[in-house]
């Protein structure tokens, strides 16, 4: 726990945010362009996940959201090694990842979180669209089309080919 507490203090002297820290048991939250972000630290585990919250799906868009997010986690590709997941209830969309506490540096956590929430930032923009009727897929049949955006093109896990 005291690495991840150090790493936490480290990142927000390097943000300059005096006295940031995690609870006892590792939780913490920071808001960040109107986005919150939670990170949860596992000592058993010795690693670190990141989640937020991002919309709600609208009861009739339901099932075509789900697809839509489900092909967005295949093999990561659409979401850089982070998963979508629904809150049963409230249909709540989550995106989250993990990375082993041993990973970061305070400038690798600091990139970490920054692409996290460029993610964040692109799906729930989608979503907000996909929940008004908008577009789903632009063109079906071609996996490329769940990627997050054209700065992934030559991602190593991308699949730009329809197959």
């Amino acid at each position: 726990m005291e690495s991840f507490k150090n790493l936490i203090h480290d990142f927000g002297k390097q943000l300059n945010v005096i006295g940031i820290k995690p609870d006892e048991q590792g939780y913490i939250a920071l808001s960040v362009d109107s986005q919150t972000i939670h990170l949860q630290y596992d000592e058993e585990r010795e690693d670190i996940t990141v989640f937020t919250r991002l919309t709600e799906i609208e009861p009739n868009r339901l099932a075509d959201i789900c697809l839509m997010i489900l092909g967005a986690n295949i093999l990561w590709q659409g979401t850089k090694g982070a998963t979508f997941s629904v809150e049963p209830i409230r249909k709540m969309v989550l995106l989250a990842n993990r990375q082993a506490l041993s990973f970061f540096n305070v400038s690798r956590l600091n990139d970490w979180l920054e692409e996290f929430l460029n993610i964040a930032q692109y799906w729930n923009e989608r979503l907000i669209v996909a929940n008004a009727g908008g577009s789903l897929i632009p063109a079906l049949g071609n996996t490329s089309n769940y990627l997050y955006n054209d700065k992934m093109k030559g991602n190593k896990y991308a699949d730009h080919g329809a197959d």
